[in-house]
């Protein structure tokens, strides 16, 4: 399954040459990210919810499956910084974040849709809508309360409000899923439109990613960065395998589940990271070093999924 892998991760390679050798600079880097995150990703996303078949029913096992998981993963990596590398307990909690928060939309998304295609829509938006919705205020909680960070309190919580419910990403779901269930029927002129934007942001999102990689400092990896990368890339897509089993989720719902808990730490771990001045080095650390990794767990797990199907 390398002939999927590597095309995607060399956008993402090509995205990162470019930033370092300054033919993209900054302002570049910066708008491209701008442009996939508030049009051409959401344009995708309000299609596609828009336009699939949903379930009859609410999918709590497979929301179960996933972020039972994912809130064991947060809470694995919050008791290891502190009983291994004895980091603060506000600090434990951006390990949280780093460990649990899955890269879905810069390369989750693409990875998706190159290996299966549109059918990977539903149960991959599914996934998707709630991750921030769960685990930003699960950080905030972990930080400010269990961990007694009270820097910037006021100012913070109203950016991630502001964050939660005007993130474009969630506001396209939630608009697609109100077109879905109304029976819009989208016209032929703008659903053109909305297919011509869809088709850039696969490769949108992968070149913001090698640029937003290309801004961070990456120097003497800390014992913690491989700590974190390691409950990301294996022990939480390990736990959500065995949590589809308990719960019954079989087939290619629970590739996806899997796959996407394999995917690298979520660059939004470092947003909470700077914003509270709290180990910002070593989350950075853990985001591209997680990253290149995941070429080879992302191929690994294609692989293996191939061979059952």
């Amino acid at each position: 399954m390398f002939d999927v892998v590597i095309p995607i991760f060399a956008i993402v390679g090509l995205g990162y040459a470019f930033s370092k050798k300054a033919l993209f600079g900054p302002e570049v880097a910066a708008g491209l990210t701008r442009f996939m995150f508030y049009f051409a990703v959401p344009a995708m996303l309000f299609k596609s919810i828009a336009t699939t078949e949903l379930p009859n029913h609410i999918p709590w096992n497979f929301w179960l499956a996933f972020y039972v998981p994912s809130f064991i993963v947060f809470f694995i990596a919050m008791l290891t910084t502190r009983s291994l590398f004895g980091w603060r307990s506000a600090e434990s909690g951006i390990a949280g974040v780093c460990a649990a928060y899955s890269n879905m939309v810069l390369l989750g998304l693409p990875l998706l849709l190159a290996a299966y295609g549109e059918r990977v829509n539903l149960p991959l938006f599914m996934l998707l809508a709630p991750q921030s919705l769960l685990l930003f205020p699960t950080t905030i909680f972990a930080v400010e309360v269990f961990g007694g960070e009270k820097r910037g309190l006021d100012s913070l919580k109203l950016s991630l409000i502001g964050k939660l419910f005007l993130n474009p990403i969630i506001l396209a779901l939630v608009l697609g899923l109100i077109a879905n269930l109304s029976g819009l029927v989208i016209a032929k002129i703008p659903l053109s439109i909305l297919e011509l934007i869809s088709a850039a942001a696969p490769a949108c999102a992968l070149t913001a990613l090698g640029a937003s990689l290309a801004q961070y400092e990456f120097k003497g990896i800390h014992a913690a960065s491989y700590t974190l990368a390691f409950l990301k890339l294996v022990m939480h897509p390990i736990l959500v395998f065995l949590m589809c089993r308990v719960l019954g989720i079989e087939g290619f719902w629970m590739q996806v589940a899997v796959f996407l808990a394999a995917m690298p730490c979520g660059i939004n771990a470092f947003i909470f990271a700077s914003n509270y001045k709290l180990k910002a080095e070593i989350v950075t650390q853990s985001i591209v070093l997680s990253t290149l990794l995941s070429v080879i767990t992302s191929a690994t797990l294609l692989k293996l999924f191939a061979s059952t199907m």
